[in-house]
């Protein structure tokens, strides 16, 4: 998906994408393996250091499982010789894998899931994911694209989702960064499960494909606390773009969970972009601590029918309700500048200062279209830039809504180029860890709803 040039991260420190392209430096030691077949990948991978590489000829490799090889002190690359004809793969499988880059590949498979990662040091960047049908239409799909579980340390960077049941599972697991990826022709997004100090930020979700005949309620970020011990803490979920317009709906942030007295604590959530017909643009419950600043959570057209119990007999259109920012069932949350619709309600220990609501249909109530955005936007995928807070106004004067437009989306996924972005944030931690919201949060108020 195209993006804007020029940019600069807004969490790593910024470096300009015309960085990213630079020559990549490795040691002057390190070693250069070409390989075709897996039989070659398997001995490079058995007699490579950090700081080596491995060029993938084209074809296919097959199912592999990277999982005995780690490399401890820094890197070894692994990417597509050829960036016109890719390195292909079934499943892949980085088990208790340590210190891999891999870019510019292909991994496609019926298996579930069809990328897991559970071990350190990781970069995956530059690559396609696909199900096992591939045909821009996650309707008829099953697999989980990308699992990180029990891992640390990983950069999911850059890479496409398509034909998935869902993109990208994170649990138990810590200093994870989720960036600049796009998530499209899916049923659902990111599912998100004891994590700690990590990131999400310059997504691009987009044509999801829901089955509303089955009961389906997608989500293209939600937290769960389902057999989990803890909560999400620690959390930036930053510049995403949910371009969500089609008819049907697909929430935006859920952060919720199932279990009682597991809380998400120290969230920061900002700058983000929903675009879409669900009521859950961004919920909190069972939050303990976060702050939710400068969103823009805006109804798209169909949202106009007011009526979630909209269904086709296929099952590929759903119900429509006006989006909301809801933290009445959260405890210490900060909420401002934000441009939304039908009021925040907020729980008695939070704030809400400084928020536009705009006019919508169900209430018939709130802040013109044209004095926030200049005009609503109507079609299935607008830009970015209709999002934008009108200027001159008085709400760009008081700060509110997004007041810049971001990168989102896949960056490159030329293999040599993701390479050197990955290299550019400097490791692959997510951005410092969150200071704590208050230094001895309490039991929440409220309670999250059945």
């Amino acid at each position: 998906m195209p993006t804007a040039p020029g940019f600069r991260h807004a969490l790593f420190g910024g470096a300009l994408l015309a960085s990213l392209i630079g020559a990549f430096a490795t040691p002057a030691s390190a070693k250069t393996f070409a390989v075709a077949t897996r039989g070659d990948l398997w001995a490079a991978l058995s007699a490579a250091t950090a700081g080596d590489v491995i060029l993938l000829a084209p074809g296919d490799y097959g199912d592999f499982s990277f999982t005995k090889f780690r490399f401890p002190g820094g890197h070894v690359f692994l990417r597509s010789a050829d960036p016109a004809n890719r390195a292909r793969f079934g499943q892949m499988s980085l088990g208790g894998a340590q210190g891999l880059s891999i870019s510019g590949v292909d991994a496609q498979s019926a298996k579930n899931p069809v990328v897991s990662i559970a071990g350190a040091n990781i970069r995956f960047t530059g690559n396609r994911i696909r199900g096992g049908t591939p045909n821009r239409d996650g309707f008829d799909d099953a697999q989980g694209g990308l699992h990180v579980r029990m891992a640390t340390n990983v950069l999911v960077g850059s890479n496409e989702f398509q034909d998935l049941r869902s993109a990208i599972f994170l649990q138990r697991a810590s200093r994870v960064a989720v960036l600049h990826n796009s998530i499209g022709f899916v049923r659902e997004g990111i599912n998100v499960a004891a994590v700690a100090d990590s990131e999400i930020a310059n997504n691009h979700f987009h044509d999801f494909n829901p089955n509303y005949g089955k009961g389906e309620h997608p989500d293209a970020i939600q937290f769960w606390t389902n057999q989990e011990e803890s909560g999400v803490t620690g959390m930036r979920i930053r510049n995403n773009f949910f371009q969500l317009g089609l008819n049907g709906a697909v929430h935006g942030m859920f952060i919720g969970g199932e279990r009682t007295g597991i809380y998400h604590r120290n969230l920061e959530i900002s700058g983000n972009v929903y675009y879409g017909s669900a009521l859950h643009g961004i919920s909190l419950y069972r939050v303990i601590g976060a702050r939710i600043l400068n969103n823009v959570i805006v109804a798209s057209p169909w949202a106009d029918n007011n009526n979630s119990k909209l269904r086709t007999p296929d099952g590929r259109t759903g119900g429509a309700l006006q989006p909301q920012i809801r933290v009445s069932s959260a405890s210490q949350v900060e909420v401002a500048r934000n441009i939304t619709m039908k009021g925040i309600p907020v729980s008695a220990d939070s704030t809400a200062a400084d928020n536009v609501d705009l006019y919508d249909s169900e209430r018939k109530a709130g802040e013109s279209w044209a004095s926030i955005l200049g005009a609503r936007p109507v079609s299935a995928a607008p830009a970015l830039g209709e999002f934008l807070t009108l200027a001159p106004s008085a709400a760009r004067t008081r700060g509110i809504g997004l007041l810049a437009p971001f990168a989102h989306g896949v960056l490159t996924l030329d293999p040599v180029r993701a390479e050197n972005w990955a290299a550019s944030l400097g490791g692959n931690s997510a951005a410092p860890a969150l200071k704590p919201i208050a230094a001895n949060l309490p039991t929440p108020v409220g309670a999250s709803p059945d």
